[in-house]
């Protein structure tokens, strides 16, 4: 089926493999050195918009061994978060109005941002499935988000199809600057 999305993991140690979300709601982690798909996870009841890896190292949620995850947000307004390597998957986290457009894992604070066709940006923890924040100010969809660190810390930012780009505090969650 048509692929609606692609993400890298950059880990040597998984082999880089490539996930890419799909138009039929799947999503497929590929090992692009063999070109064989390992793992095909069917749980999303729309295509799927965006697919994110997180850093290798975050914490298993039971307090387990370092583990790698991928997580992915569809047309269904619904962001899945899986095992990396096995493909189980950990964590459904609904909240969003609408679809879910892009997905950003931190580097540092092991939070996953989504951006949203709801106007909103939502601040999750990939662990427990909690939503920590919802960032408004977007007049429209917001359809990209990244994280970044800069002025001695780290920022959310968001991508409207609004025009703006609006740049959060991870501290207060405050709109800080828009350009």
């Amino acid at each position: 089926d048509a692929a609606t999305a692609c993400a890298w993991a950059h880990e040597t140690s998984y082999d880089n493999q490539l996930a890419s979300g799909c138009r039929d709601g799947a999503v497929r982690v590929w090992l692009p050195s063999s070109r064989q798909c390992v793992h095909t996870l069917r749980s999303h009841a729309g295509p799927v918009l965006c697919v994110a890896w997180s850093p290798a190292g975050l914490r298993a949620y039971n307090g387990g061994p370092p583990q790698l995850l991928l997580a992915s947000g569809g047309a269904d307004k619904v962001i899945r978060v899986y095992d990396g390597v096995n493909g189980c998957t950990e964590r459904e986290m609904k909240g969003h109005a609408g679809p879910v457009l892009s997905l950003a894992f931190s580097q540092a604070t092991l939070l996953l941002v989504s951006g949203s066709g709801d106007k909103t940006a939502r601040v999750h923890d990939p662990r427990s499935g909690s939503c920590l924040a919802v960032l408004k100010g977007h007049t429209d969809a917001v359809s990209s988000v990244a994280l970044s660190v800069a002025d001695g810390g780290q920022v959310f930012v968001t991508g409207g199809l609004d025009g703006s780009i609006r740049v959060f505090s991870t501290k207060t969650r405050a709109c800080i600057a828009t350009l």
